[in-house]
């Protein structure tokens, strides 16, 4: 929950601030961590079911598919805000 508040925080924040930075990547990158942070709860889920589902039928814990997807929400947002700052 923490992390899908504060995705959704800094998306807010950056599109609110009204920053001096092209607002089309300024944009985008606000709706990238938006989106990721709508989305992180029902993913936490998911990982939380099969993590209880391979505990009671002791079977080995699944990969975490929230991280790498997570990462990419957060690269891609780094880079349209780099982009922001770089294009006039």
């Amino acid at each position: 929950m923490r992390t899908s508040l504060a995705l959704v925080a800094g998306g807010v924040a950056l599109e609110v601030l009204g920053l001096d930075l092209n607002s089309a990547f300024r944009l985008s990158a606000a709706l990238v961590l938006v989106t990721a942070g709508v989305l992180t709860p029902a993913m936490a889920w998911w990982g939380w079911a099969a993590t209880e589902r391979a505990l009671r039928l002791h079977v080995p814990l699944p990969a975490s598919r929230m991280a790498p997807l997570l990462g990419l929400a957060v690269t891609g947002a780094g880079v349209l805000i780099l982009l922001a700052i770089l294009v006039p």
